[in-house]
């Protein structure tokens, strides 16, 4: 009690001018609540007792304090003076606070026991005691029950339900070690479940070539696999500061329906959009609020400021590895031009073997040499080309009527891949006739058909599909090999100079995609390790 006088003496006279004299009775009135105990306690240490006539005194003395507070308060709304105890304080007393509802109990039950004449007895006070502590620590230990205190700390003790200075530098410490977007999306939902009361989190990223939605990072949700695809929906993520599910079920039934099943497995009730200027990043998917009460400006504005501080951090993301592509790109055209430089040398070591011929074609020792040439040159081109299979830049197609399973039959029979160590299987559909560059189409099926073989070791099966969805030819490739795993498709997949396979320059499957693009077509893969591969390419009909 001397402590706690201490401070409100501490905090009345730091305090100046117009504070001090909206405080000043309110501070009275627990100064003398708390002197009048002391004044008690201090009787009971000298006498040994306490004089019953002191009590009704003392409780004259206790009113007219709390009139003053009262009076403090409603004279110049005492409450809404900026004397500010941190979240912090509050929470970390809150063990404080439950040590001293245990002690009050245990003192209820016994006095309790003694009104009643129940002799607990020294064997049973052990047992009890111990369940009290028990119980005790599993409530000092639970999440949720933390949760549910400090929400109601914060939305009744509180002008604010979050303190956003407080979060702002705990998000920036987290971000201040991140460099993928991986990263970035699983510190943004960890800080969002810390400081929000909520339990389900997702983070949806932006794919800009195929203009769709996919999840990057959850947390409370059951596996997630699926993308939001539908043009409307995101066009109006896009130029609205948040969205509702509510409020869109009543302002535009059609746009939630047709994405009933994105609000449905992500648990939506708010969506908030993450934009930095004109780039469009991605959502942020919030799960109900646990209390069930709904969101307030405090949420929104909470979620808001996270939102463009992840944005930002994820967009330095994106243009990094744009960067990288660039680079890796021109280190293609490079080693092509080291390839093409190679290649004219052996050509021109040919053209001199030509040229000796003429001379010395009937010597028997020249013969020979001239045989080892030739054999050594068309050995080390088949190399060359084997590893420099890519498309060139700013890729011509000469568009066609094609027949794709015609043209997937012919590229079979043409490499002689259905041996007896080898079993293809085609599941042909029936499709329509599309557009497409044969030679380049020859190509794109051809790399895949020798991926899946060298991923089956030269045995095994490859299965070959073909139908027509949604306005798509599709044509998809499997094989039972060891598959890739998920860090391998996520960063390294379609780049140039990134393959699953020990002596691959990761240069075919980079020629695929650009091949496809060329077609304004896309080209997907699902694999898991150890469990094959599927490359699905859809064409525009």
């Amino acid at each position: 009690m001397i402590f706690i006088l201490s401070k409100l003496e501490g905090i009345l006279f730091s305090s100046k001018g117009a504070v001090r004299w909206q405080i000043k009775y309110a501070m009275l009135g627990l100064g003398s609540i708390f002197a009048s105990f002391i004044f008690i306690t201090g009787q009971r240490l000298l006498y040994r007792t306490i004089d019953l006539h002191f009590i009704p005194i003392h409780s004259v003395i206790i009113l007219i304090s709390l009139s003053l507070i009262v009076f403090a308060s409603v004279r110049r709304h005492f409450l809404d003076v900026d004397v500010f105890v941190s979240r912090y304080a509050v929470y970390t007393s809150l063990t404080v606070i439950f040590v001293g509802i245990y002690f009050l109990s245990l003192g209820l039950m016994g006095e309790l026991a003694r009104k009643l004449g129940i002799d607990l007895g020294y064997l049973w006070e052990i047992p009890i005691i111990f369940v009290s502590v028990l119980i005790l620590s599993i409530v000092l230990l639970s999440d949720t029950v933390k949760r549910k205190v400090r929400y109601f700390i914060s939305r009744h003790f509180y002008k604010d339900k979050y303190d956003y200075r407080a979060q702002w530098l705990n998000f920036s410490n987290r971000l201040s070690n991140k460099f993928t977007a991986s990263e970035i999306c699983n510190a943004t939902l960890e800080l969002l479940s810390e400081a929000m009361y909520v339990k389900q989190l997702s983070i949806w990223l932006y794919d800009e070539e195929n203009e769709s939605l996919q999840i990057a990072s959850s947390k409370g949700l059951a596996k997630v696999d699926f993308k939001v695809e539908h043009k409307d929906f995101i066009s109006s993520l896009k130029n609205r500061p948040f969205i509702l599910k509510e409020s869109l079920k009543k302002e535009n039934s059609k746009v939630y329906e047709e994405n009933r099943e994105f609000f449905e497995k992500a648990r939506a009730s708010l969506c908030v959009p993450m934009i930095v200027g004109d780039n469009f990043i991605g959502i942020i998917a919030i799960g109900p609020e646990f209390s069930g009460k709904g969101f307030i400006q405090d949420d929104f504005d909470l979620l808001t400021s996270i939102a463009a501080q992840a944005s930002n951090a994820l967009l330095n993301v994106r243009l990094s590895d744009k960067l990288i592509q660039i680079k890796e790109q021109e280190t293609f055209h490079r080693l092509s031009s080291f390839i093409v430089h190679d290649l004219k040398n052996l050509v021109y070591t040919l053209s001199l073997s030509l040229q000796n011929a003429r001379k010395y074609f009937d010597e028997p020792e020249f013969k020979k040499d001239l045989l080892d040439t030739i054999s050594n040159s068309v050995s080390k081109m088949k190399v060359l080309m084997a590893k420099l299979s890519s498309a060139p830049r700013g890729l011509k197609i000469n568009l066609q009527q094609i027949d794709l399973n015609n043209l997937i039959n012919e590229v079979v029979d043409s490499t002689k891949l259905n041996s007896k160590d080898i079993n293809i299987k085609k599941y042909f559909g029936d499709i329509p006739v599309i557009k497409a560059d044969k030679e380049q189409l020859k190509k794109v099926i051809t790399n895949l058909m020798l991926n899946a073989l060298e991923a089956n070791g030269n045995r095994g099966e490859i299965k070959i599909n073909t139908y027509s969805r949604n306005g798509w030819v599709v044509f998809s490739i499997s094989d039972n090999g060891p598959g890739m795993d998920k860090e391998f498709k996520e960063k390294y997949l379609f780049k140039p100079f990134h393959s699953t396979k020990s002596k691959g320059l990761g240069i075919g499957l980079f020629q695929c995609k650009t091949i496809i693009d060329a077609h304004k077509g896309r080209i997907e893969v699902e694999s898991e390790k150890w469990k094959g591969c599927t490359f699905t390419v859809k064409l525009p009909v």
